[in-house]
């Protein structure tokens, strides 16, 4: 039997105990000539030691908390016990979040999409730490247990999701809050995972659409994918969760600052962004089109799409709007126009005879809610397609759709 004084402690073990997780700081001790029945003194923890014990003894220790196994494995580690300090990184961390303490398993911050992130860089700090197995010091320097200044509630969320459990998102405001934490811990592919989608496949083109928020969207997710001059829509995979699998971009705009422009006179409609929501559009379309009509005015960013608006759903001012609508409004302008060239000759047209109230040359629709597919010839042409929209023209009709509280 080998003696071991640990602080106010007396250990006996055995050659086979301290041999079982051998060379260490106590086989090179014991095996100099003349150390075989000296107690060997070291100023450490005897709690923490006690475990030690039953590892060297052939048992499965536990730790309880994030104090415990830093202090379990800065012991280990200093000891040159190899065995046990291999097993007590492969169990993962133990971490203090807004005073709660976690195990977070190894495989839950390794998983690919999710790797580098905050804990991993914790793992491999802690793992590498030359300091904690130089013997010549008196003892391992000191240490603190980590601990992040967030939320438990939804860190406890979080890693149920990590370990392939699945999250019941309360409101947007919680879908939000979990996003912003995966964002803090750099969990990159549960982000995206968190952001929310509509996925299906489209039963006229037999394609998977994936719609999406405008704000939520990757650069490096989006895909051209035309070839030869074809005309292509754009794809999205999100990055790092959906790999390859690209989808047809179904592209959520809310925002204020979008405006369909109809010109009745010259038959001509586009889409006109201005202000941030025109920056971050022109971040994003950027990378799939060099054909962009961007321009920075006195009064901001100016972003203009081409549009078609074949098959389109359509509100304004609250009303749905018949599918030919547009075309109404430029037939009664053209009628308009032909009315004044005929009255110039004295002739005059009864407005009864008109298809649709008299329409102003430039009509501009204010697209509080809208949703655009992106087509691409190349990277030399771009439009959006309309799909569904909701627009009011005045301002009286704007706060009537804010509401109330």
């Amino acid at each position: 039997m080998y003696s071991i004084q640990i602080g106010e402690r007396l250990f006996k073990l055995s050659g086979a105990s301290l041999s079982f997780d051998a060379p260490s700081y106590f086989t090179n001790y014991f095996q100099q000539t003349g150390n075989e029945s000296k107690v060997l003194f070291i100023d450490r923890s005897p709690d923490v030691f006690e475990k030690i014990c039953r590892h060297l003894q052939g048992y499965a220790i536990s730790i309880d908390n994030e104090y415990e196994f830093l202090y379990l494995y800065a012991d280990s580690s200093y000891f040159h016990l190899q065995k046990l300090s291999s097993r007590i990184l492969e169990e993962g961390l133990f971490v203090n979040v807004g005073g709660e303490s976690f195990r977070i398993p190894k495989d839950a911050f390794m998983q690919q999409g999710n790797y580098p992130n905050y804990f991993s860089v914790l793992y491999d700090t802690l793992s590498t730490d030359v300091f904690l197995t130089n013997t010549a010091l008196l003892r391992p320097p000191p240490m603190s247990p980590f601990t992040v200044g967030r939320c438990p509630e939804l860190f406890k969320e979080i890693l149920q999701t990590l370990q392939g459990n699945p999250i019941d998102i309360r409101s947007d405001n919680h879908r939000r809050d979990l996003i912003n934490e995966a964002k803090y811990y750099s969990f990159f592919s549960l982000e995206q995972q968190l952001i929310k989608t509509d996925i299906r496949t489209n039963p006229y083109t037999n394609h998977e659409e994936i719609l999406i928020n405008f704000r939520d969207l990757k650069k490096d997710g989006l895909v051209n994918c035309s070839v030869n001059e074809a005309d292509s829509l754009v794809q999205y995979a999100r990055p790092y969760f959906d790999g390859c699998n690209q989808r047809d971009l179904i592209m959520q705009i809310e925002s204020s600052e979008v405006s369909l422009l109809i010109n009745a006179h010259d038959t001509f409609t586009s889409l006109t962004i201005t202000g941030n929501t025109a920056k971050r559009m022109h971040d994003l379309l950027s990378t799939v089109s060099d054909d962009l009509m961007y321009v920075v005015t006195d009064y901001g960013p100016k972003l203009t799409l081409l549009i078609h608006m074949d098959n389109c759903c359509t509100y304004i001012n609250g009303a749905e709007m018949e599918e030919n609508w547009i075309a109404k409004i430029i037939e009664a302008r053209k009628m308009i126009d032909r009315d004044s060239e005929t009255h110039e000759d004295g002739m005059e047209v009864d407005q009864r005879d008109l298809p649709h109230p008299i329409p102003p040359k430039v009509i501009a629709v204010k697209l509080l809610k809208s949703q655009w597919t992106i087509s691409v010839v190349g990277r030399s042409r771009i439009w959006a397609n309309a799909l569904m929209y909701d627009g009011v023209l005045d301002e009286r009709n704007f706060i009537k759709k804010r509401g109330f509280l």
